[in-house]
């Protein structure tokens, strides 16, 4: 049921605005322009160099979809075109229509969306809105062989959408759930990383507000073990806790461990190995951390194997990428 917010005692809501102005007009007012559904144009949301963003109709409802970052209807578009709340889109639209004589409050001008050209700015606080499993989780993480419950595990969760928070009046959606580009957060307590493993926006692949103690894998590692890898994603470690393996993972190849971490880590295992993709930038990240890490031991795949572990197994199958482990281990 839509919110109502009260403009000279008329009570304004969706229904009130569509029995008066209909929703291309809607659309066609804020792009400035006219549009055919399902025709490509540039995103009047950021910088869009290319078009990404296009109109179409769903159960009889005009909805947009800016790939790689949001989708919705008429008014979740006015929404996010003035970086503003529902109730306060329902207000720009009654003033700019004229159907009601007065308002509490109008946004005279729009204020840029800032996602992704200064994304470093609002990154002090991710906001993640949990949802429930999907089928499409299901087939894109068992694709790799992992079972949704070593995520719970792992505190991964799946997102309905992502929140960057600024301070106590600026927040912006960074990403909103959809089957085509879902949403994974990995939860340190007090810090998030998230995660779109199928956006074709590199930029908007992954945000995170982690530090280089949040290790990943380092809470669910057992007291004392006899072999500990150090690998370079979450995937690979999942994959290989999967295998047996006791495994961690920074959160990247260049990023090296702090030494308290290290120390702590030598107090609880025999070995330590390192294991991270087999193209260049992975060689070039393993001879950093061996020479700033001494006493972990190297270990490299096969030129003829998948660059890593994760993607041997999805390839190969599980119990090939356990022999060709067990073979380099």
């Amino acid at each position: 049921m839509s919110r109502i917010i009260d403009f000279d005692n008329i009570k304004i809501n969706k229904d009130y605005i569509l029995a008066r102005v209909s929703e291309a007009e809607i659309f066609e007012h804020y792009l400035k322009h006219d549009f055919q559904l399902g025709k490509l144009y540039k995103s009047p949301l950021r910088d869009d160099k290319n078009p990404n963003f296009n109109i179409y109709k769903l159960n009889g409802e005009l909805r947009y979809k800016d790939f790689g970052y949001t989708a919705g209807n008429c008014f979740e578009f006015v929404r996010n075109l003035f970086n503003c709340d529902y109730p306060t889109s329902l207000q720009i639209i009654a003033n700019d229509f004229s159907l009601a004589k007065k308002t509490t409050q109008v946004l005279q001008e729009r204020k840029p969306n800032p996602i992704i050209e200064e994304l470093e700015k609002f990154q002090k606080k991710l906001i993640p809105v949990r949802r429930a499993w999907k089928k499409i989780d299901f087939d894109y993480w068992n694709s790799y062989h992992i079972p949704l419950i070593n995520l719970n595990n792992e505190r991964i969760y799946a997102c309905n959408y992502v929140y960057l928070k600024k301070d106590i009046d600026t927040m912006f959606m960074w990403g909103q759930h959809l089957d085509s580009d879902p949403i994974y957060c990995y939860d340190f307590i007090n810090t998030h990383k998230c995660y779109r493993p199928l956006t074709k926006n590199k930029k908007l692949k992954w945000i995170s507000t982690t530090t280089a103690y949040d290790v990943q894998g380092l809470t669910t590692l057992p007291e004392r073990g006899e072999v500990l890898i150090i690998t370079s994603s979450m995937k690979d470690l999942l994959v290989l806790k999967l295998l047996g393996y006791n495994a961690i993972a920074p959160h990247g190849e260049g990023h090296n461990i702090p030494e308290r971490i290290m120390d702590s880590l030598w107090s609880s295992f025999d070995n330590i190995l390192l294991l991270y993709d087999n193209d260049e930038a992975g060689k070039t990240s393993t001879r950093r951390f061996i020479k700033n890490n001494p006493g972990v031991s190297p270990i490299y795949f096969p030129e003829d194997a998948e660059k890593d572990i994760s993607d041997h197994g999805k390839v190969h199958g599980l119990e090939e990428a356990r022999d060709l482990m067990n073979k380099l281990v």
